[in-house]
């Protein structure tokens, strides 16, 4: 043996094998967790930007003195009740309740990926008109769903009342 000369040695298969499982189990342990923060992420982020866009729809309208349509789109900015892409919100200037032309104000990404959004409105339409008289949907009152796929405490329902007042609750009922 020589002095000052280390022997080099390398890291042996039970030792690599130790460190994978204990990586393993980590990752177990931290998985439901940052998936149910996944969960709950989106169903904050979708809540907010509905409040957000409810409310301006409201304040345009009623400011500009426009008939406002706002409804769940999808890529092709086609309204309906289910649809998971986005919301819209655009003027109808010929009073047909669909998007055409240059009728559009703003659109707000959605893309669910861990629950379904659903907006049930009065008379069954797919959409929610706020009139540029008073600001509000009178006629189109109703709510709009968010329901998450595995997690219920992310479940939530957004109320428009005829008036416009905007108030959020708990629930998919």
């Amino acid at each position: 043996m020589e002095c000052g000369v280390f022997k080099q040695r390398g890291v042996s298969l039970l030792e690599m094998m130790i460190v994978l499982v204990v990586l393993v189990v980590l990752i177990s342990l931290a998985y439901p967790s940052f998936r149910q923060m996944l969960h709950g992420m989106e169903a904050k982020r979708i809540r907010n930007t509905l409040m957000v866009v409810l409310k301006e729809a409201r304040l345009v309208s009623a400011t500009h003195r426009q008939n406002l349509i706002v409804c769940l789109a999808d890529e092709d900015n086609q309204c309906h009740n289910r649809a998971k892409d986005k919301v819209i919100l655009f003027v109808d200037d010929d009073n047909n309740q669909r998007l055409d032309g240059d009728e559009l104000l703003k659109e707000y990404a959605l893309n669910t990926k861990y629950g379904n959004i659903e907006m049930n409105v009065s008379a069954r339409r797919h959409y929610m008109k706020y009139f540029g008289d008073s600001g509000v949907p009178r006629g189109h009152f109703g709510h709009i769903k968010y329901c998450s796929v595995e997690r219920s405490q992310f479940d939530y329902k957004i109320t428009i009342t005829a008036i416009g007042y905007v108030w959020d609750g708990k629930g998919c009922n």
